[in-house]
């Protein structure tokens, strides 16, 4: 929290959660992070708003909001910054999701081999998101969660496997509902759209 006066009054701020980018160095590294030159006394250094300054092994380099560069001791680093959540790649989800079937295939046979009715498939996945909504109700760790929900991923994978792939089409399916509606000043009942959806 921050304090000052302002008007005769104190205030309190919080500073407000900013995403960096940042890469540490290392002297010994064949390539150093973005903006630090080799000084003619051989010490690193970054150009900065406030001039250079001196880069020292283990230091990390920021990028700020602006895009300007600066240094930062390890430790301070480490008390002031954590890592943002990012994204697992879509490529790392698809690689977990084909070894999942193919276990499933060794396991149980492909869909063909052991095939089900569309409601069939439906009553498995349910089974499994229970499964999921059980380790998380009893504050499991997420890794039994994520496992159930690939699992549950890839059982909607074999389904569409043995009984094909419709596309989304709800979207064009809309537009002329309202392209339709708007003719006759009309507006779409949210109902149908729900139920557009489900179906």
């Amino acid at each position: 929290m921050l304090a000052y006066c302002q008007g005769g009054t104190v205030a309190k701020f919080r500073k407000k959660p900013v995403v960096i980018e940042a890469q540490q160095f290392f002297y010994e590294d064949a390539h150093w992070p973005a903006g630090v030159e080799g000084g003619s006394n051989g010490h690193p250094y970054i150009r900065t708003l406030e001039g250079d300054m001196r880069v020292s092994d283990g230091d990390w380099v920021i990028t700020g909001v602006k895009g300007e560069k600066y240094p930062c001791k390890d430790e301070i680093f480490r008390a002031t910054y954590a890592p943002a959540p990012s994204l697992v790649s879509i490529e790392i989800v698809f690689d977990a999701l084909r070894n999942e079937r193919a276990w499933q295939d060794q396991k149980w046979g492909d869909p063909l081999e052991n095939p089900h009715s569309l409601g069939d498939w439906i009553l498995l996945a349910c089974a499994r998101l229970d499964r999921a909504m059980t380790h998380r109700q009893w504050g499991a760790s997420p890794g039994p969660v994520q496992e159930e929900l690939l699992q549950l991923a890839a059982l909607c994978v074999a389904a569409l496997q043995q009984h094909g792939v419709q596309e989304r089409v709800e979207i064009r399916v809309q537009d002329a509902m309202n392209g339709h509606n708007a003719q006759a000043g009309l507006q779409t009942p949210a109902s149908d759209v729900v139920a557009h959806e489900i179906a």
